[in-house]
C-alpha cells in the first residue's frame, strides 16, 4: 500500500462516483425491446420512382439573394425561416442582424408560386 501511495498517480474517485458507476453495472437488468419490423423495400422502390421526384424544386435564380441561398444549399431551411421574419423587416431570422423590408420582398420573389408547387 505504501508503494502504491508513492508511485500510483491516477486520480482517486469519490465514494459517490464509485457507487454511481457500480449501480449502472450491478443495477436492474435491462429489458428486451421488440425487434423493429422489416422495411418493405418494394414500397421504397415504388416511391423512389414517383414522377414528383423528377421535378427540381428551386427558387427564382434572377433574385440577388439566390446566389446566397444556393451557396447555403438549403433553401428549405431559408423557406422555414421566412415565417419568423416580419414583412416590415426587423431582425433577420437567420443572423439576427437588422434588415429592411427589401429582404422580405427578395425572399418572397425567390420563393414564388413555382417554388411552392
Amino acid at each position: 500500500m505504501l508503494e502504491q501511495r508513492t508511485f500510483n498517480r491516477t486520480t482517486v474517485e469519490t465514494l459517490d462516483t464509485v457507487k454511481k458507476k457500480a449501480a449502472t453495472v450491478f443495477g436492474t437488468t435491462p429489458t428486451n425491446q421488440p425487434v423493429l419490423p422489416a422495411i418493405n423495400q418494394g414500397r421504397l422502390v415504388e416511391l423512389g420512382t414517383d414522377s414528383i421526384l423528377e421535378k427540381c424544386v428551386i427558387g427564382k435564380n434572377d433574385v440577388d439573394i439566390a446566389a446566397l441561398i444556393l451557396k447555403l444549399d438549403n433553401s428549405d431551411w431559408v423557406k422555414q425561416g421566412r415565417k419568423f421574419y416580419p414583412a416590415g423587416g426587423e431582425a433577420c431570422p437567420f443572423c439576427q442582424h437588422p434588415t429592411d423590408a427589401s429582404l422580405a420582398q427578395k425572399l418572397d420573389e425567390y420563393f414564388d408560386a413555382t417554388f411552392i408547387l
